[in-house]
């Protein structure tokens, strides 16, 4: 039964991620979806390293560094292929 309280404890903690992830949405009213299609410019549905640096530069006037880049992508990328 170890693991059935494990995958409560995960569940419980998406869930807890989730609501964050929604207080923060609506705290900055940010549109994700919208901010992706700005950077995608060419509609590929994925962002290279120099795209998204380039528009955090442009767009924020912050250089992403290539170590930023190295801890950054994990988050940012949803296929989590590396």
């Amino acid at each position: 039964m170890a693991w059935l309280e494990s995958l409560l404890d995960l569940l419980n903690a998406h869930l807890a991620m989730h609501a964050d992830h929604e207080r923060l949405l609506s705290k900055y009213m940010l549109d994700a979806g919208a901010i992706f299609d700005e950077i995608d410019g060419y509609k590929q549905g994925w962002i290279s390293h120099s795209t998204f640096k380039r528009f955090v530069q442009t767009q924020c006037f912050y250089t992403v560094t290539d170590s930023d880049m190295l801890m950054l992508q994990p988050i940012l990328d949803d296929s989590r292929d590396g």
